[in-house]
């Protein structure tokens, strides 16, 4: 999701998930229940701290550096060859 919306920092997704009650819900993270809220949850409290979440991002396999490390560069007459094994 920090990618496809085009976010640098784990704060920018945080302040996007905060903005987005429904989303917060539909990824699962479980509501801090409050009925003075519109939502009737805290989003605040209920999306995790810049910390945690960027503990998950860096727990998470991530396909780009797979594909990356799968990326090989060899010289073909005089030019850079790039080769991809994307079977992995």
């Amino acid at each position: 999701m920090k990618l496809c919306e085009g976010y640098k920092y784990i704060s920018e997704l945080r302040h996007f998930l905060v903005k987005h009650p429904t989303l917060v819900l539909e990824i699962g993270f479980r509501p801090v229940v409050d009925p003075s809220q519109p939502f009737g949850f805290d989003v605040e409290r209920t999306v995790p701290g810049d910390r945690w979440l960027r503990h998950q991002q860096q727990a998470l396999d991530n396909p780009y550096k797979a594909r990356a490390e799968s990326t090989r560069v060899h010289p073909f007459k005089g030019r850079l060859y790039v080769k991809t094994d994307l079977s992995r």
